[in-house]
């Protein structure tokens, strides 16, 4: 009875997400696990139902998903999947540092479809670019 058993827990689990999205950010993948853990063991003191092993991509994506990331170029690590669902499913824009270029190819292939847009700071009509999108609701990559 998966089902029931999962619904039971949706409350810590809903909750670890929650914070997952306010405070993974710029975080290391070692860390993020220390912090998943301490929450973990907090929310039982409080007898709060949630899964032991939570996590961010058991509790906001699904496989199907992740692999279709995956095809697009994101790395198959659980940093670079729980920074795609940072991406994703955070309301405000991300922001990456991105010296390997990893997220940026996969922003690329991911919003292609979608008609992206990529400006630069140099750009004569990056304003205007900017604003269209914003004003339309068009994806938009500022390099």
């Amino acid at each position: 009875d998966k089902i029931g058993e999962d619904t039971d827990l949706l409350v810590g689990d809903v909750f670890l997400g929650s914070a997952c999205i306010s405070y993974y950010g710029a975080f290391t993948g070692v860390y993020r696990d220390e912090l998943v853990g301490n929450w973990v063991q907090q929310c039982k003191n409080m007898k709060i139902p949630v899964a032991g092993d939570s996590s961010l991509r058991g509790t906001l994506s699904n496989p199907v998903e992740v692999r279709e990331w995956n095809i697009w170029g994101l790395p198959t690590d659980s940093v670079s999947i729980d920074n795609g669902i940072l991406t994703t499913r955070g309301k405000r824009w991300p922001l990456m540092i991105d010296p390997q270029n990893q997220a940026n190819s996969w922003l690329k292939a991911m919003e292609a479809k979608n008609g992206l847009r990529i400006i630069k700071l140099t750009d004569s009509s990056f304003l205007r670019t900017l604003e269209n999108c914003v004003r339309i609701g068009s994806p938009v990559l500022m390099e």
